[in-house]
């Protein structure tokens, strides 16, 4: 598969949009169930070209809620032009990493023409998945739990928003799977963070490192309970500070 610096953009382009639309509709609670919801399933619905694309849906409407909800918690009043300058700016290292894997490997097989692409190792973009009852099921559980976070007023509902996404993964098999290794990691995540954090002096230096390795924690583990895990840990430290 042929991946670059256009796959990128399209990547940034859809988090900002998915940000307004978010954004935008956060005081109106049915609404705003209705939007997350299509977003959602709309970037389930990509997967019906493979797996890995699945993840650059995911990945465009998770950081979306974040930023949203992050900006309407926020004091400080956002424009719409430094909300696309913030956006723009988090995505320049990805944009330079990509940049950069281009040049070195046009210039080690000394092929120019391709510059502004790099290579997956794979020819595809991974198994499909075009069964019209995941992208609705998607819908169904981020539209009940949007609800839900609004009418409940539910602080940082943006997890459970996300949660909801997440443990549909195609096949009620695994999703049951995915479901008892969220609550494993829930608990262990959870209760040695809140000891650690509670014995762990009130240090500034600490969650600065914490605080990037909660985001690091979702790439860096190979297995998805220590990556839950670590996350959940890394949150319930932070709340004992």
């Amino acid at each position: 598969m042929k991946s670059g610096l256009l796959l990128i953009l399209t990547h940034l382009i859809m988090i900002i949009i998915y940000t307004f639309l978010v954004l935008n509709t956060l005081k109106t609670p049915s609404l705003f169930a209705i939007v997350c919801a299509s977003l959602a399933a709309l970037s389930y619905y990509i997967s019906r070209w493979g797996e890995v694309i699945r993840i650059l849906g995911m990945f465009s409407f998770i950081p979306s809620l974040y930023i949203s909800f992050f900006i309407s918690h926020s004091s400080i009043h956002y424009g719409d032009g430094l909300i696309i300058v913030f956006i723009t700016i988090s995505a320049i290292p990805v944009l330079l990493l990509v940049f950069f894997d281009s040049l070195i490997r046009s210039i080690k097989h000394r092929k120019f023409e391709n510059f502004f692409y790099f290579h997956h190792h794979n020819d595809g973009f991974g198994k499909k998945k075009p069964q019209l009852q995941n992208y609705f099921t998607v819908f169904i559980s981020v539209y009940i739990s949007a609800l839900m976070a609004n009418y409940l007023d539910i602080k940082q509902s943006q997890w459970l928003i996300w949660s909801a996404v997440s443990v549909v993964t195609g096949s009620l098999q695994t999703s049951k799977t995915k479901l008892k290794v969220r609550i494993a990691g829930c608990i262990y995540g959870l209760l040695s963070g809140a000891l650690i954090g509670q014995l762990t002096p009130d240090v500034f230096a600490i969650e600065i490192f914490i605080k990037p390795f909660a985001l690091a924690s979702l790439v860096i583990f190979k297995k998805y309970i220590f990556e839950f895990s670590s996350r959940c840990f890394c949150i319930a430290f932070i709340a004992m500070h």
